[in-house]
């Protein structure tokens, strides 16, 4: 496994030089690959579009690693990102941004806004301040991915792999609890735990989303018949990541869910009319487009039997 890529963001730009120059020597102690470290106003608040453009320099560095094949992907990558935290919370949008693909973890309490950035003096105790907070935080992160990385390799058993948008809003725990436990410095064990025991609707060894759209996945023995995308292939580079790291840690590219429409619901009448059984998704980040594919189905089959009627009125 290669060393953690790391991300610091927030940082004031008046201790700026200061703080590279001790976070490259805690790099090098700690062995980790500074990615970006992107200076930002104390007194101003986080943006959606600030990070868009930090998470647009993250994927050209993620691009610009050492070339894998489409099997290895991201498969030797660990990724952290350290946020200054903001009094206002505006810090939220980097969660929503980066929550799913990294662990996201605070670098600084909020009394860091307090500190004054008047006097040479004062910008190095600040440098120096946060720097003692990043190793904390690089620390408590190493054993967040370690946990984070073995409930991976439970693969259908675990909400961790769920996917975030078509699984519906049940998901907002899991990423929630990752969040919580970032900024608590929370015991790997606990985390496990009551991460293990969200309310979170599962039959058995399967999860039930909205919808009540299941999702299955087969066992490691099972057939996998699905490889999350490569860069090359034309995919938001969202779902290119996504479909190789979870909350800063790699999984099986392979790993998706197969995810059937019970009998009685909405979506499963429909597809019944038109075929028997719903066809199989290729990875979990495909599930809405499966959808979108078995009612254009439905569709077609709608279409071309009434050009059919249309021909045989006509003859």
């Amino acid at each position: 496994m290669r060393n953690p890529l790391t991300v610091v963001v927030g940082v004031p730009p008046e201790v700026e030089s200061p703080f590279r120059t001790a976070f490259s020597k805690l790099a090098l102690q700690q062995h980790l690959e500074l990615a970006i470290l992107s200076a930002y106003g104390l007194g101003r608040p986080y943006t959606e579009d600030y990070a868009e453009d930090v998470y647009r320099k993250l994927v050209f560095k993620l691009r610009a690693r050492r070339r894998s094949t489409r099997e290895t992907l991201l498969a030797d990558t660990r990724l952290i990102i350290l946020f200054l935290h903001k009094p206002d919370e505006s810090h939220t949008v980097l969660f929503d941004r980066f929550g799913v693909e990294a662990f996201v973890t605070p670098l600084t309490l909020p009394t860091i806004a307090d500190m004054p950035l008047e006097t040479d003096g004062q910008r190095r105790r600040v440098a120096q301040q946060l720097i003692r907070n990043a190793r904390s935080a690089i620390r408590h992160a190493r054993k967040m991915l370690d946990a984070i990385h073995e409930e991976l390799r439970r693969e259908n058993k675990t909400c961790l792999l769920l996917p975030p948008k078509t699984f519906g809003r049940e998901f907002r725990k899991v990423p929630g609890r990752v969040r919580d436990a970032a900024a608590n410095r929370e015991d790997t064990m606990s985390f496990v735990r009551t991460l293990r025991t969200l309310q979170i609707d599962r039959q058995g060894k399967y999860y039930r989303g909205e919808g009540r759209l299941v999702f299955k996945s087969p066992s490691k023995a099972g057939p996998r018949h699905g490889l999350s995308p490569a860069w090359e292939d034309g995919h938001e580079s969202s779902c290119v990541i996504r479909g190789r790291l979870r909350f800063g840690a790699p999984y099986d590219p392979h790993f998706h869910y197969d995810c059937p429409i019970p009998p009685g619901s909405a979506a499963g009448s429909q597809v019944a009319t038109s075929q028997k059984s719903f066809r199989q998704i290729e990875h979990m980040q495909t599930v809405r487009r499966t959808i979108g594919y078995v009612e254009l189905r439905i569709a077609a089959s709608e279409l071309s039997d009434a050009a059919q009627s249309f021909r045989l009125r006509s003859r």
